[in-house]
């Protein structure tokens, strides 16, 4: 059980929308920023993550499951520390998606996980990391994408 000094020192790293990220929906090739940040007190060790990026239907029928194609790597973010993510979609709309998007039977989800290490992660001498699950949608306003807006469903950390 963790005490109170462990919750309130620990590292808490999530992915949120940057306020100076805007992602291009005009190019051929849409790529959404986010912001990884470690909002906890402590540094995070060995934070890896993935990123996901999909058009499909809305409200979502099922989970989704990204194709992994990019090998991990490891950083360690201290206290207040921040990276980039990208969640891309790396080919044209179809024209069926864009009439999805248009008449609001489909969204474009970025999605993924940001796991780490804290420095209270090793526990009854088993290490236990940390993870971040998140799933944000682009929000469509009058037939047009606009920025992005944070799922009700899809987001859980430990």
């Amino acid at each position: 059980m963790l005490t109170t000094t462990r919750r309130q020192l620990r590292a808490y790293v999530f992915a949120e929308i940057g306020e100076e990220d805007r992602p291009d929906f005009e190019s051929a090739m849409i790529r959404i920023p986010l912001r990884g940040r470690n909002r906890g007190l402590t540094p995070a060790y060995r934070c890896s993550n993935w990123v996901g990026c999909e058009v499909l239907p809305f409200p979502l029928t099922e989970e989704p499951h990204p194709v992994l194609t990019e090998p991990f790597s490891f950083l360690d973010i201290g206290p207040t520390g921040q990276f980039v993510l990208f969640g891309e979609l790396n080919r044209p709309l179809t024209p069926t998606e864009h009439a999805g998007l248009i008449d609001g039977t489909k969204r474009i989800y970025v999605f993924g996980e940001i796991r780490y290490r804290d420095a209270f992660t090793i526990w009854r001498g088993r290490r236990q990391n940390r993870y971040t699950k998140f799933r944000y949608m682009v929000a469509v306003v009058d037939g047009h994408p606009r920025g992005l807006m944070a799922c009700p469903e899809g987001n859980r950390a430990n």
